[in-house]
């Protein structure tokens, strides 16, 4: 038997505690004023509504939603005052809208869910339903259009600007931005929004990097972090065997000097006997011997001055030249030329007559040769140069004019000094003669008289 409960106008208010209806059969809300209105601490919440038989769900607090949660809280379905519909899923995975099958067929569906996404994404529809053999495209800015989905695009349009034809395939070519519009072309990797971007407005290229820095028609690479080549050029035709450092068939590398410092390092690696060679062709030679001074290939070293750059100091070493890494040559801001050479002293020769040995074997293609009576008894030759390593030897072992810079400065300081020793044997000889002649008080009146000092 059907119980009721009829009541025409309640205003009493418990101050505390719950409510339980608990029937044995159904509960029935029956309201002939057509609504329901569900509140809160005097807070009218939701109204259901009966308009014409259908039922009308509507929040009576303005700016509010109607959000339909899981036990453990989770919100899986959002009807937003947004004026949208959200599908979630909390923590546990996407959102996910089903269309199923008719049951008749079977129990399928069909799902639509998002991925990881790095930002909201918003698809607006084409406002039409295209042509047969048409396809959903989008200009990627989400709004999707249709277009033609043949083997052959003869124009893909983003159909949002007056930019036609941005993609074009035919049988014999690929062409991108065939109206030559400013458009930017951009691929993208795993995490790298431009693993390779060419920017239409410039003319610049980058590779992983959108800002690039370089003037139109040049490159930009970024590496990020990473500290092994960022540019290698290869051969399939070169096999060389520094495989511990490049791959056999790579012929050149760019790479990060320091890793959190910078600077480059230039690797060439070669099967032949030279590695590197760099050709200047310069259509004006300069012939100036001054601080103003060009040449076909130049060397620039500089310093910082806080955010630019300033010419070196004078102790401060612009280049250098060295032996695995070891350094055997620097040349200082100042000019000079530091060399790191073994000591190697000439005294088994007479060093005034080795050089001059070298003056005559130049002869006449020496400037400025003056011969000289006492030239008959040089005792050295070419030959003899080549043994000191003073000269070098052509291929078939006859001594040329290749100096050994260093072995020849040595050389002219073991002259002075053997020069200077001559001079001091030469001096002791004549004062015996003076205090054997005139006595030893009157000949150191001599030494002072000219001022020499004598070695004692």
């Amino acid at each position: 038997m059907a119980s009721k409960i009829k009541v025409d106008t309640i205003s009493e208010k418990t101050s505390s505690g719950d409510l339980t209806l608990d029937v044995a059969g159904d509960i029935i809300l029956d309201a002939d004023g057509d609504d329901l209105i569900f509140a809160a601490a005097g807070t009218n919440l939701l109204k259901v509504t009966n308009s014409s038989s259908d039922v009308v769900f509507q929040p009576q607090v303005d700016a509010k939603d109607i959000k339909f949660n899981q036990y453990d809280g989770r919100t899986l379905l959002d009807i937003n005052d947004g004026g949208y519909v959200g599908i979630a899923n909390g923590a546990t995975g996407p959102g996910q809208l089903r269309l199923y099958e008719d049951t008749d067929n079977g129990t399928n569906y069909t799902a639509f869910q998002v991925g990881t996404q790095s930002g909201d994404v918003t698809y607006t529809l084409p406002t039409a339903d295209g042509s047969n053999g048409h396809a959903l495209t989008t200009n990627g800015s989400g709004t999707l259009s249709w277009a033609s989905a043949g083997t052959t695009y003869a124009g893909i349009d983003d159909q949002t600007s007056s930019n036609d034809d941005q993609l074009t395939i035919t049988d014999s070519a690929i062409i991108i931005n065939e109206d030559s519009d400013d458009v930017d072309f951009r691929v993208e990797s795993d995490g790298v929004t431009h693993g390779m971007f060419y920017d239409g407005g410039t003319g610049e290229f980058g590779l992983n990097e959108s800002a690039t820095d370089c003037s139109g028609g040049g490159a930009c690479f970024n590496q990020g972090s990473a500290d092994n080549g960022i540019l290698t050029f290869k051969s399939s035709d070169i096999s060389h065997t520094f495989t511990g450092i490049q791959e056999a068939d790579t012929w050149v590398a760019f790479v990060k000097r320091e890793a959190d410092e910078g600077g480059l390092r230039l690797e060439t690696f070669s099967e032949a006997t030279v590695g590197f060679e760099a050709w200047s062709h310069c259509k004006d030679v300069n012939t100036g011997s001054n601080a103003s001074a060009r040449a076909g290939i130049e060397f620039s070293t500089y310093t910082d001055d806080g955010t630019g750059r300033q010419a070196c100091g004078g102790d401060d070493n612009l280049f250098n030249v060295r032996n695995g890494t070891y350094t055997q040559l620097s040349v200082k801001g100042s000019g000079e030329l530091w060399a790191n050479s073994s000591f190697n002293t000439y005294d088994t020769y007479d060093d005034a007559q080795l050089v001059r040995a070298f003056d005559i074997s130049k002869g006449e293609q020496l400037k400025g040769f003056v011969n000289s009576n006492f030239d008959k008894y040089i005792k050295y030759n070419h030959e003899t140069l080549a043994e000191a390593k003073l000269v070098g030897r052509e291929d078939d072992g006859t001594p040329n004019h290749y100096i050994n810079v260093t072995g020849m400065q040595r050389l002219h300081n073991g002259a002075i000094w053997q020069q200077y020793e001559k001079h001091q044997q030469l001096l002791e000889a004549v004062y015996d003669l003076a205090k054997e002649a005139v006595g030893e008080e009157k000949a150191n009146a001599i030494l002072d008289k000219h001022e020499v000092k004598r070695l004692q």
